[in-house]
């Protein structure tokens, strides 16, 4: 097997823009089933993400993900951040090289329900000078 073949391999892996905007674009508010909606997020996560077997891993709800220095798994994570309402509620930590935790907290989205799903946790107040 020469290089052009290893990488033509490597790169049909690579998530397409229109998967990474299904991960921008999924919805995590005004949603019935919260805990089932995380999970269905996650296993789309799973299905994209490129060895899985050793940087992907889940026990009671909290994940643990490794890019293991694939940028494909990177460009995913990059597309998570953009999800604002899923990083904010679902991000716990990230550790250098490449590794993050993501857990379900309904509190969270108690706090979300609140002020209706909007995101928008403060009001906007004047500016005293």
């Amino acid at each position: 097997m020469n290089w052009n073949q290893i990488l033509s391999d490597e790169l049909k892996y690579y998530p397409t823009d229109e998967e990474l905007d299904v991960i921008r674009k999924w919805s995590f508010a005004s949603i019935d089933n919260k805990l089932a909606n995380f999970r269905s997020f996650m296993e789309y996560i799973k299905s994209l993400w490129r060895y899985s077997y050793y940087g992907f891993h889940c026990k009671n709800y909290v994940y643990r993900l490794a890019t293991i220095g694939w940028s494909g798994n990177e460009d995913i994570i990059y597309a998570m951040k953009d999800n604002h309402l899923f990083w904010g509620m679902h991000w716990v930590s990230s550790n250098r090289g490449g590794g993050y935790t993501f857990a379900f907290n309904s509190a969270n989205y108690r706090l979300c329900d609140h002020y209706n799903g909007s995101g928008v946790i403060f009001e906007e107040t004047e500016v005293i000078e």
